[in-house]
């Protein structure tokens, strides 16, 4: 996820759709991106690991 995002912020200056610093782009945008899919991350794992774990059987079951 920080890869991805990290790669539009450049290309996003590349192009000169953004002019935001680096440090207010890992302060302002990076870093709450990160918390934000590490709480989702923590919330919803353990209500879907299961299935999770069902389907990865039933495809190598294939």
């Amino acid at each position: 996820m920080a890869l991805a995002d990290t790669m539009l912020y450049i290309i996003y200056s590349f192009v000169q759709i953004t002019s935001m610093t680096w440090g207010d782009y890992a302060l302002l945008r990076l870093l709450p991106t990160l918390a934000a899919n590490m709480i989702f991350f923590i919330l919803l794992y353990p209500l879907v690991k299961e299935k999770v774990y069902a389907w990865g059987e039933e495809v190598s079951n294939i």
